[in-house]
């Protein structure tokens, strides 16, 4: 007997939570047929999703203010750019 979609997605994240591989693999819900089935995906070498987590948010850069340049120049470049 297969699981539902709402099934499948909570036992992945109950894997990618608790499994003692977890740092190695993550696992996800994906449909099969009429059913939904649990898969186990190894992440590329030297990757370690815990250590990842820590350096990203480490790194989250702070809040930028607004651009002061006038919306032209924000999106088109400005007034010296070519149109063609």
């Amino acid at each position: 007997m297969g699981m539902n979609e709402q099934e499948a997605r909570t036992e992945a994240a109950r894997l990618n939570a608790e499994h003692p591989e977890r740092g190695t693999y993550r696992w996800v819900a994906r449909q099969a047929g009429e059913h939904w089935e649990i898969v186990r995906i190894k992440a590329p070498g030297g990757m370690d999703r815990q250590h990842l987590n820590e350096s990203t948010e480490a790194s989250a850069r702070p809040p930028q203010p607004d651009d002061p340049r006038p919306a032209h120049d924000r999106n088109v470049g400005g007034p010296w750019v070519a149109g063609g």
